[in-house]
């Protein structure tokens, strides 16, 4: 016990340091985002530190798995470098013992995070949203951004493919009207201009686009009107009006409430494919256009409810996958601060740097291919963390056999080969 306790007090001062620098940093660069609010936006500065706060929930969820690693790699480093390490395992203690304190506090930060991100992450995450779109319909022009749904007034969407906001040049305009009770409107257009009119409007001006709504005659049956030029006007919000909106995505939910989405979509998507089994069962061949038409608006249906699957489950599996990175990052970790080096504490940020974002990119890239159906949520968000740990479970059994591997004598190899001689050595 005075090994564990001692190994945690050396920690404990780490952890905090990086935990602290890490979340100042991402919070930094959140407030160059929020610059523009009161520069260009004219909000007071109580909103946008309101904006500032909601962040902060976000940023910790991904800073304390980093300071588990950061701490981790520091403070075995420094043992190694002490050679207490060396000590401690003459005496008998291999370093998986040493490091099961680390690996019981990890657990406990795990499970404080699946806690964190399934009663504080959504509700913080919703009002974020809700607070955006307030200030969208205050000044569109300065919400609108690439790839993103942004709202206009109340019964308009906007999405566009790239955006200019000191011209106000669009391209590849997508509008959803929603403003008459027919069904909606969609207008697309390769470009357009949006604008402020100086009375507290917006006026967007699409150019080469058309306009696509369902048929007066037949519903089932779009019209399609083309234009050269075409202009249109929103009325925007001269004060910041707020608003709470009851609907939520899917980083706004508990895991409780996805996984009632997940169950509620799938319902759906078996009502639909019992349907249309039993309707082509009666149906007489060949099915009419009619028959075919609702077929295939019943196979759509089930198709997107499908991806909706595919969604919940993947924000579902991210929020334990992130908190479990707390132990992976702890298996690894340790195994690198025990490797004999020179470059000291600069060399094991780097390299907890290197892992951390090698992490997050794979677990981002696999919420885009698990999103479109390409490999199960499962895989994709697991994918990262058992990565990390059977890396780190091999280096622990390789230092437990004292393998040369260990001291990165290939590294040196490669610094040789790729650096002048006149750079010092960073491995011994």
């Amino acid at each position: 016990m005075v090994i564990a306790r001692y190994v945690l007090r050396e920690q404990i001062g780490p952890f905090f340091f990086s935990l602290v620098a890490l979340t100042v940093v991402l919070l930094l660069n959140q407030l160059l985002k929020l610059m523009r609010y009161i520069v260009d936006k004219d909000l007071e500065p109580s909103v946008v530190g309101e904006l500032f706060l909601l962040s902060l929930p976000f940023i910790i969820v991904l800073t304390i798995p980093m300071a588990v690693l950061l701490s981790s790699v520091l403070a075995f480093g420094r043992f190694t470098q002490d050679l207490e390490l060396t000590a401690m395992k003459a005496a008998g203690m291999p370093l998986h013992r040493i490091m099961w304190p680390t690996v019981v506090v990890a657990s406990l930060l795990c499970a404080g995070l699946i806690l964190f991100q399934d009663r504080v992450l959504p509700d913080t995450n919703h009002r974020i949203r809700n607070l955006t779109a307030d200030i969208a319909r205050k000044k569109p022009t300065l919400i609108v951004e690439a790839g993103v749904v942004s709202e206009i007034d109340k019964n308009t969407r906007l999405r566009v493919e790239a955006v200019d906001h000191r011209t106000g040049e669009l391209q590849d305009v997508r509008i959803l009207d929603l403003r008459t009770d027919a069904p909606p409107i969609n207008i697309v257009a390769p470009r357009g201009r949006m604008v402020e009119d100086g009375a507290g409007g917006i006026i967007l001006d699409l150019f080469d686009g058309e306009i696509i709504e369902a048929s007066a005659d037949d519903k089932t049956e779009l019209r399609r009107t083309h234009f050269k030029a075409n202009a249109f006007r929103f009325q925007a919000e001269t004060e910041l009006q707020r608003t709470d909106s009851d609907f939520r995505g899917d980083r706004e939910l508990s895991i409780g409430e996805l996984q009632n989405r997940v169950r509620d979509s799938r319902l759906v998507i078996q009502e639909k494919l019992d349907a249309v089994r039993v309707d082509r069962s009666d149906a007489e061949w060949p099915p009419t256009r009619t028959e075919s038409r609702r077929w295939e608006r019943a196979g759509k249906i089930a198709a997107s409810k499908a991806r909706e699957v595919n969604r919940y489950r993947v924000e579902i599996h991210k929020k334990y996958a992130i908190a479990v990175a707390c132990i992976s990052f702890v298996m690894i970790g340790v195994p690198l601060g025990a490797i004999p080096k020179r470059g000291g504490n600069a060399l094991g940020v780097i390299i907890c740097l290197f892992l951390f974002i090698a992490h997050y990119v794979c677990l981002v890239g696999g919420e885009r291919i698990a999103d479109r159906g390409i490999v199960t949520p499962e895989i994709a968000m697991w994918f990262p963390d058992v990565l990390v740990t059977l890396a780190g479970a091999w280096l622990i059994y390789m230092n437990g056999h004292e393998t040369l591997f260990l001291r990165l004598d290939w590294i040196e190899g490669a610094r040789r080969w790729l650096l002048p001689k006149s750079i010092p050595r960073m491995y011994t």
